[in-house]
């Protein structure tokens, strides 16, 4: 049996000046943190290196001894790597990246902490220069090199090693030797080897008919050839006739 459709019920026509309803916006749920606490600040720590650092409420955090974040920031002060730091404070790796993910400024307050062994250096040393004449002129030599440095630093490009652009620039000319260098081919012998002078190396072999070098390197007469083949009487037939 079929069984008729309904008819939809009509849209309630707007009356003059009447305004539509809103149409309703679904609620956006923000996940929070929960933590159990009213406050979601623990507990502030201040220093001159790096101001304020807010430390997040928790229910079981390590970090709720202030006392352990302390000794966190102090290894940091003393210039000493995660795991040391780690280590000073009585916490994991995995706790600590825990930690810094929670807590988005912790890499500034790191870095403040981390600039204080270069800051107490800095400080020993100029305090110093008013009652140390040697201190007065290192500091001098290292600050205004131009001026009062007394020694010559020679260098490359970008301060390279000079040793090592010269090794660099004698393998591009032997690279470009080798490649402009035209290989010696069976009916063309390669040049005979030369000495420091230029002139023919001892032992080296010498072209066709070319006389042989004396001892002061002046050219020696070629050997005559035999008087029969040149057409010449010998000294016989000379005899005879």
């Amino acid at each position: 049996m079929k069984v008729p459709a309904q008819p939809s019920a009509p849209l309630a026509e707007l009356k003059d000046n009447e305004v539509a309803p809103p149409v309703p916006v679904p609620e956006v749920i923000v996940q929070e943190r929960q933590t159990g606490k009213d406050d979601p600040i623990a507990y502030t720590l201040k220093d001159t290196l790096y101001g304020d650092f807010a430390v997040l409420n928790s229910a079981n955090g390590w970090w709720l001894d202030s006392a352990k974040v302390r000794n966190l920031l102090q290894a940091y002060k003393i210039d000493c790597t995660d795991e040391e730091a780690c280590a000073y404070a009585g916490i994991s790796l995995d706790q600590l990246r825990y930690f810094r993910e929670l807590h988005e400024d912790f890499p500034r307050v790191k870095a403040g902490c981390k600039q204080y062994p270069m800051l107490a250096a800095r400080k020993r040393i100029v305090e110093a220069i008013p009652h140390s004449s040697s201190m007065a002129t290192w500091y001098a030599e290292r600050k205004k090199k131009d001026e009062f440095s007394t020694r010559s630093e020679i260098a490359g490009p970008n301060g390279a090693d000079i040793l090592s652009e010269t090794a660099k620039l004698d393998q591009l000319i032997k690279d470009v030797r080798t490649a402009t260098t035209k290989p010696a081919t069976a009916d063309e012998p390669s040049p005979a080897p030369t000495g420091p002078t230029g002139a023919p190396a001892a032992g080296a072999p010498t072209a066709a008919g070319a006389g042989e070098t004396g001892p002061t390197g002046a050219t020696a007469p070629a050997s005559a050839e035999p008087a029969a083949d040149a057409g010449l009487p010998t000294g016989a037939e000379a005899s005879a006739a």
